[in-house]
């Protein structure tokens, strides 16, 4: 489902995560039996070859959206899929602010990203920190928080984003999969919506 990520439900290699059954059943009961429409964006399908779509129902519900709106699902933009982003990052806002679903557990609530030094996280995190310094390497652009801390933002994507010194400084949300190699954590962004300024 395209722009959003729901929390894991248990699996064969993976545990279950809260909110995932929740947003699960409140999908089936929305599309079980029930026709929908599907409308694609620039990309039909993922690396896995799994269909990618906005859903919809029959009387034009958009599934996608009302996750979100919900707080069943975080915003999780993959450009060059862009349709509906801006009303997405508005349904989220809203769902903060409210603390609806995932944005009142507190197993979302956000952490400070050097917790990374110590502690290995898993799945999606929301982390606070302040990067330092700007890095470019041949595919990606960094905004450094710590000497083992970081987040890249392809540069295919880097047109998407405010200029990055403006994140220099200042108190930043980061939302998405930190992922370890060897002692550093990298966190990889692909859209503006999982950078918040505070």
């Amino acid at each position: 489902m395209l722009g959003i990520n729901t929390p894991e439900v248990e699996g064969r290699r993976k545990s279950a995560e809260p909110g995932g059954e929740k947003a699960k059943q409140w999908l089936k009961e929305k599309i079980l039996v029930h026709k929908v429409r599907l409308q694609a964006d620039i990309e039909k399908f993922d690396h896995y070859k799994r269909r990618l779509a906005h859903v919809f129902t029959e009387s034009g519900e958009h599934i996608n959206l009302r996750l979100v709106e919900l707080g069943l699902a975080s915003v999780n933009i993959y450009p060059p899929n862009l349709l509906y982003a801006e009303q997405f990052v508005s349904a989220q806002q809203q769902a903060q602010q409210a603390r609806l679903g995932i944005w009142g557990h507190p197993a979302y609530a956000t952490k400070p990203i050097r917790i990374l030094e110590d502690q290995r996280l898993r799945g999606w995190q929301r982390l606070v920190g302040r990067p330092i310094k700007i890095r470019h390497s041949k595919k990606f652009a960094r905004l450094i928080f710590s000497t083992q801390v970081d987040v890249r933002i392809s540069l295919r994507n880097l047109a998407l984003f405010p200029s990055l010194n403006n994140y220099l400084g200042k108190d930043i949300e980061v939302r998405g999969w930190p992922s370890r190699r060897k002692k550093h954590y990298s966190i990889l962004v692909r859209h503006p919506s999982a950078l918040v300024e505070l």
